[in-house]
């Protein structure tokens, strides 16, 4: 959270600017895309509920019960970033966790749509693929795009 918040200032990418960057975009240029991602962003995968501990903590709450800080039903990734002046978190499922991490890592557009699909088919993968990169864009994730 502290690296998070000391990061590099950085203005988000909007929906808009993806837009405009993106328009007329061929499948070899989407499969090549790469995102610079935010400054200070990180991924852990995690199996219990951190959130919680992190928010009550925030709250200056006594400790949460154990019970509180519940074992997660699957795997998730916990995404940290600066959004303004505060840390922000939350928790993804496994395949956005995984896609974001090979993006944030230099991976292409392509790769990430490769590995949702070894865990999906091809309908649920490439509606994942869209609403990732939506949710990343909406969160302010994306700091701008390159193509190789």
């Amino acid at each position: 959270m502290a690296c998070a918040f000391t990061a590099a200032d950085c203005a988000p990418f909007t929906a808009q600017d993806f837009a405009a960057a993106t328009t007329g975009f061929n499948d070899g240029q989407w499969n090549d895309l790469r995102l610079r991602m935010a400054p200070g962003l990180a991924l852990r995968e995690v199996a219990h509920d951190l959130p919680s501990l992190w928010n009550a903590l925030a709250a200056d709450e006594p400790p949460p019960a154990r019970a509180v800080l519940r074992p997660l039903p699957a795997p998730h990734y916990c995404m940290v970033w600066r959004e303004g002046w505060r840390s922000t978190f939350i928790l993804v499922d496994a395949d956005e966790g995984l896609a974001l991490h090979h993006m944030a890592a230099g991976g292409s557009y392509g790769e990430a749509c490769t590995l949702l699909l070894e865990r999906m088919d091809e309908t649920a993968a490439l509606a994942k693929a869209g609403a990732m990169l939506g949710n990343w864009l909406r969160l302010g994730l994306i700091a701008g795009i390159a193509a190789a």
